[in-house]
């Protein structure tokens, strides 16, 4: 389902479409889609270990950098569309998306020790600290990306035995 996305539903320059239908993608220009599939990819690789799903959640972050970002920290829930009438000119800073997306650039620093990425993430929480008392519950989201970008995490690699990796594993832990 991902390569069918990703070859599918995403445009190049601007990122993942929000859905495919009459044999085409649809919508393009929402933060949501960008985070759900950098999400995925990011399972993706921490499941199979294959490097290009790391390298598109990458890609999807770079594209969240450019045409998402908020000023004053976190991300815009669209990018900026020229003519856009009425509400649609509007763009927010939307709790729950960002803290999906502060989630995802953190997971991004965890695998890739790229400081670029922890920055974005704490940036992003920072710059919404302030709204999430008005969403009680529905801010619960919110608080679990502070946490696990606040609280040292630890990172559990496994592999087999018999493969290289799992060779280089087990060396390494005899010191």
């Amino acid at each position: 389902i991902l390569d069918f996305l990703w070859r599918r539903c995403r445009d190049e320059s601007r990122g993942m479409y929000h859905y495919y239908a009459d044999g085409r993608p649809q919508l393009l220009g929402l933060l949501t889609d960008q985070v759900a599939m950098a999400r995925a990819l990011v399972a993706a690789y921490e499941d199979t270990g294959e490097p290009s799903y790391l390298e598109r959640a990458r890609l999807l972050a770079g594209v969240m950098a450019r045409d998402f970002a908020h000023p004053e920290g976190g991300f815009y829930d669209r990018a900026e569309e020229p003519g856009a009438q009425g509400y649609l000119s509007r763009r927010l800073r939307v709790l729950d998306e960002n803290a999906a997306a502060a989630e995802l650039v953190h997971r991004l620093y965890l695998w890739t020790n790229d400081i670029t990425y922890q920055e974005t993430a704490r940036s992003t929480l920072r710059a919404l600290a302030g709204s999430y008392g008005g969403y009680g519950r529905l801010a619960a989201g919110f608080a679990l990306a502070v946490a696990r970008a606040v609280f040292p995490a630890v990172m559990v690699k496994v592999s087999r035995a018999d493969s290289p990796q799992g060779q280089r594993l087990y060396q390494d832990s005899l010191g």
